[in-house]
């Protein structure tokens, strides 16, 4: 006489259940790792953004003394100055007005700074206006 063993298993009805309440819980998970890398994508934009800008306050009266025209560089992804073959974002400073302060001791210029994405889709990442006092 064969010996019957006792397994048990579970039904179909047990594990439909566990897979929707895991379904349940895990679909929302994914949708919030897409925000947060999104997220985390315009953080990294507006560091880089941040480090152009600083680079371009850092520069602006050396590049007025020398040619007071437009002038444009580009960036690698950490917002340091690069070669074109590593850029990945552009900067573009356009002088815009020039007017005497009061009691004509000083002038003040304003330049328009561009920054762009090389690599996206969204080219531009912000447009700034820069002072200078001369």
């Amino acid at each position: 006489m064969p010996a019957h063993s006792s397994h048990q298993a579970f039904s179909l009805v047990e594990v439909a259940f566990a897979l929707g309440i895991l379904a349940f819980a895990v679909i929302p998970l994914m949708g919030l790792l897409s925000i947060g890398l999104q997220r985390k994508r315009e953080n990294i934009d507006r560091s880089v953004e941040a480090q152009i800008l600083s680079w371009a306050q850092g520069n602006i009266r050396l590049r007025t003394q020398n040619s007071p025209a437009s002038y444009s560089e580009t960036f690698n992804e950490s917002g340091i100055a690069a070669p074109d073959t590593e850029a990945i974002f552009s900067a573009e400073m356009t002088p815009r007005t020039a007017a005497s302060l009061p009691g004509g001791s000083a002038t003040l210029k304003s330049w328009s700074l561009e920054i762009k994405s090389l690599k996206r889709e969204q080219a531009l990442l912000g447009q700034h206006v820069v002072w200078e006092i001369q």
